[in-house]
């Protein structure tokens, strides 16, 4: 509300990564639970996820209430440690226009839990060992980034070596959010 009332606009926009495809959470054209998997474009300075949807936000109530509608869309299922666990890695996207043009997002995300088979009960076949192992190496790569990625603040022995970005979409997609400057 004050944001309009500042000549602002709010956008909001929902994704998840499951089973290393994004789909986008708020997308009304989904039928019958079948749902399309969104391509990732590398803009040279940031990330951008094609035909993504993004929703005017026309107050905090209206906003929460797309962002809960939008919660609910993810894959959930039952475990032996959870009734109700997230296979996926969630993201919300929040993007604040100003009148004169600026934009400023902030992105919220909320990763899966790494998953340990003896531990969850799931079976050792199947499609929650296939989201384990997605989530597992999802996990595992975006930490891989990570430790490049301060090697070479450091500039230790293996600084030289290339930050490994696209082995996952998780890590694709912050390529540009947690790279260092100049490299």
């Amino acid at each position: 509300e004050k944001a309009e009332a500042a000549g602002a606009e709010v956008r909001l926009s929902f994704m998840e990564i499951y089973n290393e495809n994004v789909y986008d959470l708020m997308d009304k054209t989904t039928t019958q639970g079948r749902r399309r998997a969104l391509r990732v474009k590398d803009l040279s300075t940031r990330m951008e996820v094609n035909n993504l949807s993004s929703v005017r936000v026309t107050s905090s109530a209206h906003g929460l209430a797309m962002a809960n509608a939008a919660q609910a869309q993810r894959k959930t299922s039952s475990t032996g440690l959870n009734k109700q666990s997230s296979r996926s890695h969630s993201i919300c996207q929040l993007e604040l226009k100003t009148s004169d043009g600026k934009k400023t997002q902030l992105m919220l995300v909320d990763l899966a839990g790494s998953e340990r088979i003896d531990r969850t009960g799931a079976s050792a076949t199947g499609a929650q060992q296939k989201e384990a192992n997605n989530i597992n190496q999802s996990i595992s790569r975006l930490m891989n980034c990570l430790r490049v990625v301060r090697e070479k603040q450091a500039g230790g022995p293996t600084s030289r070596e290339v930050v490994p970005w696209r082995e996952s979409k998780l890590t694709h997609l912050f390529q540009y959010l947690l790279a260092p400057p100049n490299g």
